[in-house]
């Protein structure tokens, strides 16, 4: 019987979302990162009074490739509003001229920034618990998370959903 509910406990633990397993913290983490060009950026001041949809992405990632017009299209429909839509890269900088040129043909708005800290270490992923792209998170003007989503297999970031509390943090 022991035996049975181990078992059970374990297949429900693998059943669960992701997501659902670790929270990422309650406000905007404190580092900095370098953009493509090697300058580095403080995400809280990047973000700082600002509505903010923090965007993760890769350049290999399929589903980044087709969410990237959607997260495009949100952040030009909220154009002159007091939001920013911060893009960052998860392939490191060695990748950075092809992040640039992808970011510059799709119109991304910048500084377009990578998640990488020093000896090769993602500081955003490791503060926010990353373990897919595309991934999004919202936050108010003050800083405070206030909506989160990773994508998994076939699931895309919930466009609505984000506009929905993007109008409700201004």
């Amino acid at each position: 019987m022991k035996i049975i509910v181990l078992s059970a406990l374990i297949l429900l633990c693998f059943a669960l979302p992701l997501h659902a397993l670790v929270q990422p913290p309650a406000s905007v983490p404190e580092i900095s990162l370098p953009d493509t060009d090697n300058n580095q950026h403080s995400l809280p001041e990047v973000i700082k009074g600002k509505v903010a949809m923090v965007v993760y992405w890769s350049l290999t990632c399929p589903h980044c490739q087709q969410m990237m017009p959607h997260f495009l299209f949100l952040n030009k429909r909220l154009t002159g509003n007091n939001f920013i839509m911060v893009f960052i890269n998860s392939d490191g900088m060695s990748m950075a001229e092809a992040v640039a040129n992808f970011a510059a043909a799709q119109k991304m708005p910048g500084p377009w920034l990578v998640d990488e800290g020093p000896d090769d270490s993602m500081p955003l992923a490791q503060a926010l618990d990353i373990v897919a792209t595309p991934g999004a998170f919202l936050y108010d003007t003050a800083g405070n998370l206030v909506l989160s989503q990773e994508t998994y297999q076939e699931n895309q970031v919930d466009i609505d959903l984000f506009m929905e509390n993007i109008q409700k943090s201004f």
